[in-house]
């Protein structure tokens, strides 16, 4: 089910089968995705162009928005762009705020790459509860470990380490708190990039959907995108990416306590 036009990974072809599966009605769907850059790739922009969506997107970077607005996109359809670096502490308010002004009744999709606090993101937001949620896992993590990076307000995946591997969340601590929020987990894309999420509502029709064990969707996670301390693509394998991991703090999300390794 997995294609492409505007996400990376065929987050595209994942979303337009569970809208359909949903039977969300494709003129009135409403979107929410934070952590775009420049929105030419995105997991919202192929329901914002092929089924006339409309939704709010956020980037944290001025040139990134300004780009989005110069889109023919921004005009011909419904969109809005923010800029706004997100926090657990701002992320209710930019949405709550967009949705009245918007007089917007119901979110369908939020998607969720920070490329760091993803979790205690998607752990403050109150004022919404959308059908869909894909939110990034880290792979590289223990598919057994319930942890995240710790939450630091002003934490850039590339400052917290120079390996720029240390960011986001497992997917064990991703799917229970999906399950505190009433979502089941429903899979991840080929590529151990995204975690997708149903609201409970829609169980039935979602029961026909197979799971396979964790650790599969994080074992195909291949990519290579480590750096040296010069700031240098070093392409360091899975495995040894998640040894440089091994060593560093985690907040475990069941104990809430710090931990040093998994």
């Amino acid at each position: 089910m997995e294609f492409s036009v505007y996400s990376q990974n065929g987050e595209d072809g994942i979303l337009d089968f569970l809208v359909h599966l949903l039977q969300i009605q494709n003129s009135q769907g409403v979107f929410v995705e934070f952590g775009v850059e420049n929105y030419s790739e995105a997991n919202t922009r192929y329901l914002l162009e092929q089924y006339n969506w409309q939704g709010l997107v956020i980037d944290s970077s001025q040139n990134n928005v300004t780009q989005i607005k110069k889109l023919n996109t921004y005009w011909k359809r419904n969109l809005t762009a923010y800029c706004d670096f997100i926090t657990r502490d701002n992320i209710d308010k930019i949405i709550l705020d967009w949705k009245e002004k918007n007089q917007i009744e119901h979110i369908h999709l939020l998607s969720i790459d920070i490329d760091g606090n993803d979790y205690y993101v998607w752990e403050s937001i109150q004022s919404i509860k959308p059908d869909i949620v894909v939110i990034e896992y880290n792979a590289l993590l223990d598919s057994e470990a319930f942890i995240s990076i710790p939450y630091k307000e002003t934490f850039l995946r590339h400052k917290e380490h120079y390996s720029g591997l240390y960011f986001g969340a497992s997917i064990q601590a991703l799917i229970h708190l999906g399950q505190e929020k009433n979502y089941f987990f429903v899979g991840a894309d080929s590529s151990g990039t995204n975690l997708f999420f149903i609201q409970n509502y829609h169980y039935e029709k979602c029961r026909s959907l197979q799971l396979y064990d964790l650790e599969l969707y994080t074992s195909r996670h291949q990519a290579r995108q480590s750096r040296n301390q010069e700031g240098r693509l070093n392409f360091l394998s899975p495995n040894q990416g998640r040894r440089v991991l091994k060593t560093l703090k985690y907040f475990n999300t069941l104990s809430k306590t710090m931990q040093n390794g998994f």
